[in-house]
């Protein structure tokens, strides 16, 4: 997989008044390529963990960012993209 180790990343985040409301994740895991989306509007000091909001088994990171960008604007009840331009940061495993 072009010398990609487990654990490889590309991340999002959909940011709104200044609070990350979603974060997504495309990360090489041992069966292949996974995607989330993390559900992070209820994060407070009691609830500190997000919640997964999506999943999906991709073939690529490609795929993965560009499916996520669709269940993403789904999730926020909007049928056109871009929502807003999301960066996408790159992290080794």
């Amino acid at each position: 997989m072009n010398g990609l180790t487990v654990g490889h990343r590309f991340i999002a985040n959909y940011v709104k008044h200044n609070k990350v409301l979603f974060r997504l994740i495309v990360e090489l895991e041992v069966e292949g390529w996974g995607a989330y989306i993390f559900d992070r509007r209820n994060i407070s000091e009691k609830n500190k963990e997000p919640i997964r909001a999506y999943y999906e088994s991709v073939s690529s990171p490609e795929q993965g960012m560009h499916s996520l960008e669709i269940r993403l604007a789904w999730l926020l009840g909007r049928d056109v993209l871009p929502i807003c331009p999301l960066v996408w940061v790159e992290t080794p495993g």
